[in-house]
């Protein structure tokens, strides 16, 4: 009864991971819609007289908006970080990777924090440029980073699931070794369907763990962890299936 009562656990772990990555933003800092509002109006006054007052009120709330834009950004990279820190990692290599990425947040979060310093000093074109420059730069190295933390949090997860659907394996089929019950055709075909799963699962969560390890971008680690979730979930049916075999 224990037995099925963890496989069920197992399999009800599996579907959340599968079912509910999270991808938490900053929310705090980042309501932008009263600056926004005010932007508009103060352009619309430049537009209509470009006197020095209206060109100071513009300039006034383009910067309001940088500092936010770049305190949200600052909140954002934060709560991945801490994130990622909090994981409980056993593996040695994992842990490598879990502590380059620490690395790189931080890099990502010194960045911007270098950005509102020169906030201060810019003028209404440097502003335009300056908020140009940053949406480029969060495109081409935060937001893949982000990708990136956010997989890495779901794939460090999965690893006890497939410890334990391992260890599960290697039970099941000793059991049935054990007790001759591979003479049943049936049941032969549906440990070999397990063990063909379960190895599915296996490769797709090294070629994860290989994405992570190099930090690559573009790729495909997602559909890598879903896959490889799938694959379990198969695996854990398979022993489903060979449980009410042995039982006719």
């Amino acid at each position: 009864m224990r037995k099925i009562t963890l496989s069920i656990v197992i399999l009800a772990s599996i579907a959340v991971s599968l079912y509910s990555a999270p991808r938490i933003r900053a929310a705090g800092a980042c309501d932008f819609a009263q600056g926004f509002q005010g932007l508009s109006r103060a352009k619309d006054n430049t537009l209509a007289n470009d006197s020095s007052d209206n060109l100071k009120t513009e300039l006034a709330f383009r910067k309001i908006i940088l500092n936010k834009i770049l305190d949200c950004a600052i909140q954002d990279a934060i709560g991945l970080q801490l994130n990622i820190k909090s994981l409980q990692v056993n593996d040695s290599d994992i842990q490598t990777i879990q502590n380059r990425l620490v690395s790189k947040f931080n890099d990502a979060i010194d960045y911007y924090r270098f950005q509102k310093t020169l906030v201060g000093d810019l003028g209404v074109e440097g502003s335009k440029k300056f908020s140009t420059g940053l949406k480029e730069w969060r495109s081409s190295n935060y937001e893949p980073l982000f990708e990136l933390g956010t997989n890495f949090i779901i794939f460090s997860k999965n690893q006890e699931l497939m410890r334990i659907a391992g260890n599960r394996f290697d039970q099941v089929k000793r059991t049935l070794q054990t007790l001759q019950l591979t003479d049943n055709e049936t049941i032969r075909t549906l440990l070999q369907n397990a063990e063909n799963n379960f190895r599915k699962a296996d490769e797709g969560n090294n070629r994860a763990q290989e994405i992570f390890r190099l930090l690559s971008w573009p790729n495909d680690s997602s559909n890598l962890i879903t896959s490889s979730l799938e694959y379990l979930k198969e695996t854990y049916q398979n022993f489903f299936d060979i449980r009410n075999e042995v039982r006719q």
